[in-house]
């Protein structure tokens, strides 16, 4: 289901996923919730990727304190490592997990495939984007468009049929390329790294894809919008002082992969493309970070 979240329309997905609530009692300042915490570590136990924040310790420090004429939920000042660490697990999550590079291959694959069927593959008598303006249909489009496509016997089909076959069988899109960069470094053309990989590198095609990865708040450290209180004040709120040594300057990368899409792929493919966004100033980052 996460793979189609991208081609909803951001109406229908505020449902789905909506925003933090501006209700009067803010969780923790309306960024941390006991679902995050919860996912963070279950996800995190779950892939084997280890995190030292402990979130029972969090709301057990969490206290309801009156400022500016609104309630909000606040924790206690020294929890500010612990609160930092929930979000630089996030951060983790998405560069080993969710923006893994094998998940980021198939995931491009499913969305081809959906692309080729979009036309032809009907769901309660609509194409898959007249899909998005009609509810009843919509409510059709799950998991089950990948076996949908695969079992389909329509000729129309047999190109994405073909596509989503490769994925069972591995025979993924390979990222023969990677580097990350800072959000205020110039972003490298996408048409002209396309270009320029397919006319150095014959025989193949290649797709780039753009990714952010971040603690949660953009640019910004999220524990400053956190509040906290003293433990002789315990009634009276505090904003977050920055008097920590070891908190990084930067909260927020992008980084782009290039992906091999048809073609052979041998080591003088990856040192081909490699060589190519050196040239256009991209730090080549190892293929498995």
């Amino acid at each position: 289901m996460l793979l189609l979240l991208q081609f909803f329309p951001s109406d229908i997905l505020a449902h789905i996923i909506p925003p933090c609530s501006s209700s009067p009692t803010s969780l923790l300042s309306m960024t941390l919730s006991i679902y995050f915490n919860d996912l963070t570590s279950l996800v995190a136990v779950s892939i084997c990727v280890k995190h030292s924040f402990d979130y029972e310790r969090i709301l057990h420090y969490a206290r309801v304190i009156t400022a500016e004429g609104r309630p909000h939920i606040c924790v206690r000042d020294k929890m500010v490592d612990t609160i930092y660490q929930l979000y630089s697990t996030r951060y983790n999550l998405h560069k080993h997990a969710y923006q893994h590079p094998v998940a980021l291959g198939v995931a491009l694959m499913v969305e081809d495939a959906i692309v080729m069927a979009s036309d032809s593959l009907k769901i309660c008598g609509k194409s898959i984007v007249k899909c998005l303006n009609d509810m009843e249909a919509y409510t059709n489009l799950h998991d089950g468009i990948f076996y949908l496509i695969r079992d389909s016997n329509d000729w129309r089909l047999e190109e994405a049929r073909q596509l989503l076959k490769r994925i069972e069988e591995r025979k993924l899109y390979q990222r023969v390329a990677h580097a990350t960069y800072k959000k205020d470094e110039c972003q490298p053309s996408t048409a002209d790294l396309e270009e320029e990989l397919e006319s150095c590198i014959p025989g193949r095609k290649f797709k780039l894809v753009f990714r952010q990865r971040d603690f949660g708040k953009k640019i910004e450290n999220p524990v400053k919008f956190i509040k906290f209180y003293a433990k002789r004040e315990l009634n009276r709120v505090q904003p977050w002082k920055d008097n920590s040594l070891l908190f990084p300057n930067d909260f927020m990368d992008e980084t782009v992969s290039a992906y091999c899409i048809s073609g052979v792929v041998n080591s003088e493919v990856f040192d081909e493309a490699e060589r190519i966004f050196r040239e256009h100033g991209l730090k080549v980052s190892n293929l498995h970070d």
